[in-house]
């Protein structure tokens, strides 16, 4: 991940290790510097004199240098992303010369890397991003509604039937899912219902026609997933000039980008603790009704098995967020945990970051799969206890979603969305 840890560095809570907002920024012999204004004639926020990178506490920032930094960061992770899928398709193009003989090592290595870049960016839906009830956002990656892997095997059988086969708009059987299905499903067989004709079908073809057939729909997969990645980067803008620059001055779309961008924060809480951890995990009878025994098959990427690193890169994209995007010189101007600072709450401010630290660090060194880390959590009841990484995890995710609920919402004068509301677990 982009971000590094600086886990030595601690954090004493309350304590602000920034400057007052009004002070002048020193250089390392106490003499005051002037640091000219940008082209907008904001001057930027103040920067602790021990801010040397990593994710360090105790900035201020106004709320228009929440949204240059957020909406520049944001442009080039979407421009990565945008990179990745253009370098995927190419994997799959050399894949599929030959499917059956091949190494799926390259390809798959492609698609992961993609699709963990998209991880990041599940926590930054904001503005055009989540437009159209989030359209964009759905025909990338539908979760958490799961692919429907019959009907993508339907499709795939259509694309060897048809010389002028087109894709579906179905957003259930296209997208990062649906290449992940295409791409790891190891036994060529239709995982349709055993009496549909489609599999009888399908399962009379020989495994080469198989993995032939999977190719011709794995191609116009990948062009599609390339065109919904430009679509979202036409969209959002570049670093400079983007959806967030753009609201700076204009008092109606600011309060709505950052109701926008605070929605954002509750990913941890909604997607993450629920669906991520809760359900394949057993921590809620909500979502898992085996809990505290888990619910196998119910994590993210079963077939692929990223899904703890799918989770590190959902906290990664958070980070970002409450630290702000790290800069060309490693130093983080801050995040919405500088602006609820800056609004006159450092304790408040102080646990945020405290936090979302402690988040950053669970799986920092961590190797073992997610399905590994719920045997080792042998059926622990987080309600109860919080021995396991996973229960310590949800603890602290609960911990930063009750500020942002309670503080955040009051400090900013926003609104809580209607799903946390709700989840008073």
């Amino acid at each position: 991940m982009r971000f590094k840890l600086f886990l030595g560095l601690t954090l004493v809570t309350g304590m602000n290790l920034g400057c007052d907002s009004n002070s002048s920024s020193k250089s390392t012999d106490g003499v005051p510097v002037q640091t000219p204004p940008p082209d907008d004639g904001i001057p930027p926020p103040e920067t602790p004199s021990n801010q040397v990178g990593g994710l360090v506490g105790g900035l201020r920032l106004t709320q228009a240098h929440l949204f240059r930094n957020l909406g520049d960061g944001i442009a080039q992770n979407i421009a990565t992303f945008a990179q990745s899928t253009t370098q995927l398709g190419q994997a799959i193009e050399v894949f599929c010369v030959e499917p059956t003989t091949q190494d799926k090592a390259p390809v798959r290595a492609a698609w992961k890397e993609t699709m963990l870049l998209w991880e990041e960016l599940e926590v930054q839906q904001v503005g055009p991003i989540a437009a159209n009830e989030k359209a964009l956002k759905t025909a990338i990656y539908g979760w958490p509604v799961l692919a429907n892997t019959c009907r993508i095997d339907e499709e795939t059988l259509k694309a060897i039937q048809s010389p002028t086969y087109t894709l579906p708009p179905n957003s259930n059987r296209k997208g990062l899912q649906a290449i992940e299905h295409l791409l790891y499903e190891e036994t060529l067989a239709s995982s349709c219902p055993g009496a549909s004709a489609s599999k009888k079908e399908w399962d009379a073809l020989p495994l080469a026609t198989r993995a032939q057939a999977r190719c011709l729909y794995l191609k116009p997969l990948a062009l599609e997933l390339q065109a919904m990645a430009a679509s979202v980067s036409q969209a959002w803008g570049t670093q400079g000039s983007n959806y967030l620059t753009g609201v700076i001055g204009n008092p109606e779309a600011e309060k709505t980008a950052l109701q926008s961008l605070y929605e954002n924060l509750f990913y941890l809480d909604i997607e993450v603790k629920n669906y991520k951890l809760a359900s394949p995990a057993g921590h809620d009878p909500k979502f898992c009704p085996n809990s505290p025994a888990p619910c196998p098959g119910k994590d993210e990427f079963p077939l692929s098995q990223i899904s703890r690193e799918a989770i590190q890169a959902n906290i990664t994209g958070f980070t970002d967020l409450i630290y702000g995007f790290e800069e060309a010189n490693q130093v983080r101007p801050g995040g919405f945990a500088a602006l609820v600072r800056e609004v006159g709450d450092d304790a408040v401010a102080t646990r945020s970051e405290t936090l979302t630290r402690e988040l950053a660090g669970y799986f920092a060194a961590q190797n073992e799969s997610l399905a590994n880390l719920i045997v080792q959590q042998n059926q622990e009841n987080c309600d109860q206890s919080q021995i396991s990484l996973l229960c310590q995890l949800r603890k602290s995710i609960k911990q930063i979603s009750s500020d942002f609920k309670y503080e955040y919402s009051r400090l900013l004068s926003l609104t809580v969305p209607a799903g946390p509301q709700g989840d008073n677990d």
